[in-house]
């Protein structure tokens, strides 16, 4: 692992994509972009001009902020699951998990094995 300024900038970005990748498999992308814009470019893109251009801090101001920046918008990121209404997740998961195997049942050819896997599928409870 790289040393230093980006060693930790290295090491945030690697939880920057668990968490857009979680958010992405629960279909919750349009979250990851509000808080994308929100911290990022109302956040700390004013921040690191006022403080890199405008107050002479050049790169190194920027490595010293980038780690910080992207520790807020991991935070901000999982909070985003974390918060999240795990029980309609749930339930859109179910429907979706529903539909598949009914159509697959409807493709059988006229034996009721189909139904009979739709029934023992369907008694399943699901955490």
């Amino acid at each position: 692992m790289p040393s230093g300024k980006t060693g930790a900038f290295t090491s945030s970005s690697y939880s920057f994509g668990i968490n857009s990748g979680i958010l992405r498999a629960l279909g919750l992308q349009w979250r990851v972009a509000v808080t994308m814009i929100g911290v990022l470019w109302c956040g700390f893109l004013p921040l690191i001009l006022h403080i890199c251009l405008w107050r002479g801090g050049g790169l190194d101001a920027m490595w010293r902020i980038l780690p910080f920046t992207y520790a807020v918008v991991d935070i901000a990121l999982a909070l985003c699951y974390i918060c999240a209404d795990w029980t309609a997740i749930s339930n859109v998961i179910r429907e979706k998990a529903k539909i598949s195997v009914i159509v697959a049942a409807e493709g059988d050819n006229g034996d009721d094995i189909g139904k009979r896997v739709v029934q023992t599928i369907m008694s399943i409870r699901f955490c």
